[in-house]
């Protein structure tokens, strides 16, 4: 009720003294009006006949305040438009699409398990809520396409549902496709190259980069059904995955007609919206030193597990690692690829000597020999 700076039991009195049955609750009255006041039906009416009695006159004034509370934004955060504007430098388009569905489009993408049926849907298109932004992405994508727009680039940031014990759960997302070449038609760019996986996957280290700590993430083989089982990769931000990249599955890309291979990314937002915070550092006034490894190791080793690897080995005095080669061929074997690579060495306090680097190289190499099973070529 209206804080009228009037005790309860002159409240509760004169209500009484009017007819009405009191009843105290937690939250202040029950107030049960006698049947010849028809015209007491809400509490704004009960608090106007408890002023009315107690007299107008006798109710404090006090101006209205016009304060408006900005909630702090914390710098350990990335906030939307962070990653808005990174993705629009990125020649992203941003699309906002029906939250809602027909459950045999997320049946045919394989992503209507725990779908939240709408008790009362527009259409029977729209009958189930999304589990997933990319479905209406796509959708999007197909329809500019049969508009004559070769050159498809969208992103969305919206909740996507899921079926909950009491109540849907909702989470946040950001999702995008691309489809045509990587870059829009001009002069400077012939031919024109079509977008694959690693120009998507450029798109989202971008995104991962703004975290300032690009390193906490992680990729491994995915194994979504709608995605291509060999140009597709799940993002793990330690041992928690966050999201999806790759191609679509060929069948779904077939099913779908969207004319050309569609690349695509799918990340859960509060996940990757913790970021480092920027602290400044004295750039090193010490040279340089670079010393190049080429080794032989099995096919199935990912790179993640040999940047690791040599980060882990060198330590402090590692600057940088450049990856400037890789081959696989007939004369290495089957299931054999070789590797080249850079360390960047260099100290912020000393100038490192050749002994120093070459130190750092073999640890880098046995590192290599024990992890991954590298073989060191001549």
């Amino acid at each position: 009720m209206l804080d009228l700076d009037i005790a309860d039991a002159e409240v509760e009195r004169i209500l009484s003294a009017l007819g009405m049955k009191i009843e105290r609750t937690a939250d202040g009255w029950r107030a049960v009006p006698p049947s010849w006041r028809f015209d007491i039906g809400i509490e704004e009416d009960l608090i106007e006949e408890v002023v009315r009695v107690h007299g107008y006159e006798r109710v404090p004034t006090r101006a209205p305040r016009g304060e408006l509370r900005v909630a702090p934004m914390p710098e350990a955060r990335l906030g939307a438009a962070a990653f808005r504007a990174q993705l629009a430098a990125r020649d992203y388009a941003e699309a906002v699409c029906f939250a809602f569905l027909d459950a045999a489009t997320l049946k045919q993408w394989a992503l209507d398990e725990g779908a939240v049926p709408l008790a009362n849907p527009l259409s029977a298109e729209l009958g189930v809520m999304r589990t997933s932004l990319l479905p209406g992405l796509v959708s999007a994508l197909v329809a500019n396409r049969r508009r004559q727009q070769e050159r498809v680039r969208l992103f969305e940031l919206g909740n996507v549902f899921a079926a909950g014990k009491d109540a849907p759960i909702e989470t946040t997302r950001i999702a995008g496709v691309a489809i045509g070449t990587v870059f829009a038609e001009q002069w400077g760019e012939t031919p024109r190259r079509p977008v694959d996986f690693y120009d998507i996957k450029g798109d989202v280290e971008s995104m991962l980069a703004l975290t300032q700590s690009a390193r906490a993430f992680r990729w491994a083989p995915a194994d979504a059904p709608w995605l291509h089982p060999g140009q597709s990769a799940a993002v793990f931000r330690g041992d928690r995955r966050v999201g999806h990249v790759g191609a679509l599955h060929p069948e779904l890309v077939a099913a779908l007609d969207t004319g050309a291979d569609v690349y695509v990314f799918e990340l859960d937002f509060d996940a990757i919206a913790p970021r480092q915070v920027p602290s400044a550092v004295a750039v090193s006034k010490f040279p340089s030193l670079r010393r190049d490894i080429s080794f032989e190791l099995p096919e199935a080793v990912p790179y993640a597990r040999v940047d690791a690897l040599i980060r882990d080995a060198v330590g402090e005095n590692l600057a940088d690692i450049v990856l400037f080669d890789r081959y696989a061929g007939p004369n290495l074997g089957t299931m054999i690829k070789s590797l080249a690579i850079g360390l960047i060495l260099q100290d912020r306090y000393r100038t490192l000597t050749d002994q120093d680097a070459d130190r750092c190289r073999a640890l880098a190499v046995a590192a290599l020999e024990a992890g991954c099973k590298a073989k060191l070529r001549g």
